[in-house]
């Protein structure tokens, strides 16, 4: 089971601002799934060392990028 991260990690990794990282959430600009658990959000972070490795991609990328790199397994 790949381990979850919260949002201040995230921005750890990105080397971003936790600001940065809930705007881009908020736009839909954040790739990897977040998963809503009442008022805490967290990332798998198997998802999210891809979705950097990848360069960052806009969500709609990711998830073709995503859905091809999984559906091959």
């Amino acid at each position: 089971m790949s381990q979850m991260v919260n949002i201040p990690r995230v921005a750890e990794k990105e080397a971003r601002s936790v600001r940065a990282v809930w705007q881009d959430i908020s736009t839909g600009r954040f790739g990897p799934d977040v998963l809503r658990l009442g008022r805490s959000c967290r990332v798998r972070e198997e998802e999210l060392d891809a979705w950097i490795a990848a360069g960052c991609p806009p969500r709609d990328r990711w998830l073709a990028i995503r859905d091809r790199k999984w559906r091959s397994r």
